[in-house]
């Protein structure tokens, strides 16, 4: 029980005439009450109508390319901004987390490995209302059982984003 609520039990239990007075009157606001709608610019409408696909095949020996497809489905042209991550070896996107299925242990990217140091470049792109773009990342994973988690984290007409495909399972073998 929090302290407010503490005080009036102890205040109603030792003094019970206060819990027998009437409440006062309350009297009704009059007047007229306007309420105002918020737009979001622009901007914000194409970051919010951008999709993402993560793509890969159920099966592989050894080498894996993941592939994520983003489509603008708005309406307006979303121009995309990515700087390379040096988590992810100095790769734009997709963004991927490669966890061992039945453990949670995630295997990509390790989580001893130091970050590289990467070039300064930058993925800078327009995608018109519809247009796709696709960005591959490859990785050598041991044989087992993996979820891929992949992402694309960059800027959407000057606002960062992050947009999550929906995971995939992959067999190594």
């Amino acid at each position: 029980m929090n302290a407010p609520a503490h005080a009036l039990a102890f205040l109603l239990f030792w003094c019970p005439a206060l819990a027998q007075t009437a409440a006062p009157a309350l009297t009704p606001l009059t007047g007229t009450v306007t309420t105002t709608e918020q737009t979001a610019p622009a901007a914000n409408l194409a970051a919010t109508h951008l999709k993402a696909a993560l793509i890969l095949p159920r099966t592989v020996l050894g080498e894996v390319t993941a592939t994520l497809q983003l489509t603008n489905a708005g309406n307006t042209a979303a121009t995309i901004t990515a700087s390379r991550e040096g988590r992810q070896n100095c790769t734009f996107a997709p963004m991927l987390r490669v966890l061992q299925v039945g453990t949670r242990k995630v295997v990509y990217p390790a989580a001893q490995q130091s970050p590289r140091i990467c070039t300064q470049d930058a993925l800078h792109t327009t995608l018109s209302a519809g247009q796709h773009l696709s960005l591959t990342h490859t990785l050598t994973l041991p044989p087992g059982e993996y979820m891929v988690e992949g992402w694309f984290q960059g800027s959407v007409n000057t606002q960062r984003q992050k947009v999550d495909a929906e995971p995939v399972r992959l067999t190594v073998n």
